[in-house]
């Protein structure tokens, strides 16, 4: 039985996001990326995606405006 899951990991482009989405995907899970930096996004996901070859990812800002 395959246990992998998909895990959504916000503030993925630095940090402890960037190195929890490098860890899932050694795992064998499938990420999904979101992060504000789209460059440096961009770059992880391209690395990641050549161990995992199931990768999403996309732009986001979760600043509250009123």
């Amino acid at each position: 039985m395959n246990n992998s899951k998909v895990i959504v990991i916000t503030g993925a482009s630095s940090g402890i996001g960037e190195a929890t989405a490098q860890r899932l995907a050694q795992d064998g899970h499938k990420v999904v990326l979101a992060a504000r930096r789209e460059e440096k996004l961009k770059s992880i996901m391209r690395n990641l995606h050549e161990k995992t070859f199931w990768t999403l990812w996309g732009p986001q800002n979760n600043t509250w405006r009123n």
